[in-house]
């Protein structure tokens, strides 16, 4: 069985410490449990760098050393990416205040990852989202991405 590409934007990263979520926590440490055991080759961009360099040092610290820990595939952007991502905020895809939502499924997409995993439930992981962005993409002669949070990549793996 081939191993499921996942693009993990930066909720992912920032929930596997977030007591303030203790299910969210969880799910998201068995998704890592998972990673851990290679079951995934993960994936992420710069933009997912830059957006965990922004919070504050003490959870920053612990961030970076978890990506050092799974040491994700870093993705490049490139024009194709950028121009999806803007075309998803021109065509009201995901609202003009969430570019770096646009920015996360235009590279899952660019990338022709199988999964896009996201605990932000109100511009990515929900059905309204999933439907736009994949209509448009299909439209555009991209195909279509599963966007998930962790417990359903957990539950599509299983099928």
């Amino acid at each position: 069985m081939k191993k499921l590409k996942l693009y993990l934007e930066t909720s992912i990263w920032s929930h596997y410490y977030a007591d303030d979520n203790e299910e969210q926590m969880e799910n998201t440490k068995l998704l890592f449990d998972r990673i851990k055991e290679q079951r995934y080759d993960i994936f992420i961009s710069l933009s997912v760098i830059k957006e965990i360099n922004r919070t504050e040092h003490d959870k920053r610290i612990k961030l970076q050393e978890l990506m050092e820990t799974y040491n994700p595939t870093t993705l490049e952007a490139f024009s194709e990416v950028y121009k999806l991502a803007n075309k998803y905020i021109e065509s009201s895809i995901l609202p003009s205040n969430s570019y770096e939502d646009a920015f996360h499924a235009a590279i899952a997409s660019v990338y022709n990852l199988d999964i896009l995993v996201s605990w932000n439930c109100k511009h990515l992981s929900n059905e309204i989202s999933r439907n736009k962005i994949n209509m448009f993409n299909i439209s555009n002669g991209y195909k279509p991405i599963l966007i998930f949070t962790p417990m359903e990549v957990i539950s599509y793996e299983g099928k």
